[in-house]
């Protein structure tokens, strides 16, 4: 069943939409034969499932909801291009992710949290690719990735952790490609391998530990192939 407003045989005014059971399912205006003003749309328990704002004909904003009646999305446009500031909930009512969006593309800081409110990563955002630093935490808040892009590719020093802080593997990267020293560790700290690279080769000596940190093996490499002799020692 529904109940509408025609102007000269063009839809203006109220425009409302009901289940069998009489229950509203949507109510929302036109101006002219375009949506123009609040658009509501209900469940039929008469919960309230979808709310945005049309200015001729084009949405400008956009909210959703859990059937508890918490927000689920708060999302808004320029045109038909996502702008602004995106939300997301999880259904407890603790943000999920929040995202800056310019001309449709991501620009800006994004958040992406945990169901307890905590931080889960977070990058910052230039025409849609990650632009410098990029973190990614673990329960506690701990830290578990630190690294840095340039134009969605790693550029800059890479730390991983182990969920105790101690620090796991290190490396660089020039514009998406290994450059420099390469280190892993053990969780107590002490270092497993040691390598380096030059333009994503490796080059010169690399090294592996035992746990304890004692020399188990070194190779040479010249423009990631094996070259010189591949000495093994004895713990």
């Amino acid at each position: 069943m529904s109940a509408r407003s025609y102007k000269q045989g063009i839809l203006d005014g109220l425009f409302q939409e009901y289940y069998r059971n009489g229950q509203l399912k949507m109510s929302t205006h036109y101006k002219e034969g375009k949506h123009d003003g609040v658009l509501k749309e209900y469940e039929e328990d008469g919960s309230l499932k979808l709310e945005s704002v049309y200015k001729e004909g084009v949405v400008s904003s956009s909210k959703d909801y859990y059937p508890n009646g918490n927000k689920k999305s708060e999302r808004s446009y320029t045109g038909i291009l996502k702008d602004g500031t995106w939300r997301e909930y999880f259904e407890s009512g603790t943000p999920a992710m929040e995202c800056e969006y310019k001309e449709d593309q991501y620009y800006g800081l994004c958040r992406w949290y945990y169901p307890d409110g905590q931080l889960r990563y977070g990058s910052n955002y230039i025409n849609n690719k990650k632009n410098g630093v990029f973190e990614e935490y673990g329960e506690q808040d701990r830290l578990l990735i630190s690294s840095s892009y340039l134009d969605d590719q790693e550029h800059g020093v890479f730390k991983e952790y182990y969920t105790n802080g101690i620090l796991k593997r290190s490396r660089r990267f020039i514009k998406g490609k290994l450059d420099g020293e390469y280190f892993v560790y053990a969780e107590n700290g002490t270092i497993l391998k040691e390598e380096n690279y030059v333009q994503g080769k490796r080059e010169g000596i690399a090294r592996e530990y035992n746990d304890q940190g004692r020399l188990v093996r070194e190779v040479e490499f010249k423009g990631d192939i094996l070259t010189g002799r591949l000495m093994t020692y004895y713990e």
